[in-house]
């Protein structure tokens, strides 16, 4: 959570100083059964002072959205990576996860 809230809060800082056109955090955050840190990064960091939103990125060629998966595995395949963007400046017309 403290890393979450330093990616947020630095994300916040440089969107004032530099003013961009829009915001896209992306990467993979791990997040295995909890929720919490992803919420702290994107939460009021949008130009307009919303929370990001995130992309819904469907598996390509497939109705599931996840981005870890392993045959065989006893795990089934879940969501560790995202991508938010500033949905008050952009619109996210396709996205998907390879």
């Amino acid at each position: 959570m403290e890393e979450a809230r330093a990616v947020a809060q630095r994300i916040g800082v440089i969107s004032k100083d530099r003013r961009p056109a829009m915001v896209v955090v992306g990467g993979d955050l791990n997040l295995v059964g909890s929720r919490p840190p992803l919420d702290v990064i994107r939460s009021g960091i949008d130009l307009d002072a919303s929370d990001l939103t995130i992309a819904e990125s469907w598996v390509f060629g497939s109705n599931a959205i996840y981005t870890w998966r392993e045959d065989g595995s006893e795990f089934a395949p879940g969501r560790l990576d995202y991508v938010m963007f500033s949905d008050s400046t952009a619109d996210a017309v396709q996205s998907f996860a390879l």
